[in-house]
């Protein structure tokens, strides 16, 4: 598994990312990549990262709330996948995140 991470963070960090490191879909996508091999602590950094330097795409506010579902962050992942949807309302994906998420907080 260390060698598919190093592989990630090299094709990333060191093509795309080097040329525009606040690019939006390399941030997602990699954030993506980390919850897929199990570092939820990196997706989130990423997706906040893709957040913060993209506000208005909700795209950016559906990772981050993938990647807080993980760390099992429900109430944090409801006020983000709620402001996403506010972006993008007929993301029928991130609605049915957010629908897992509240389900999720309330057994908490």
């Amino acid at each position: 598994m260390e060698h598919h991470i190093t592989s990630v963070e090299n094709t990333f960090d060191d093509l795309a990312l080097r040329a525009d490191p606040l690019d939006r879909k390399m941030l997602a996508n990699r954030s993506r990549c980390w919850l897929h091999l199990g570092d939820a602590e990196k997706a989130v950094k990423d997706a906040i990262k893709c957040k913060n330097s993209h506000e208005e795409w909700a795209e950016a506010h559906h990772r981050h709330g993938e990647a807080l579902m993980t760390l099992k962050e429900y109430e944090k992942a409801c006020e983000v996948l709620t402001r996403g949807l506010e972006l993008d309302p007929e993301n029928d994906e991130m609605d049915k995140l957010l629908w897992e998420a509240m389900k999720l907080k309330k057994k908490k």
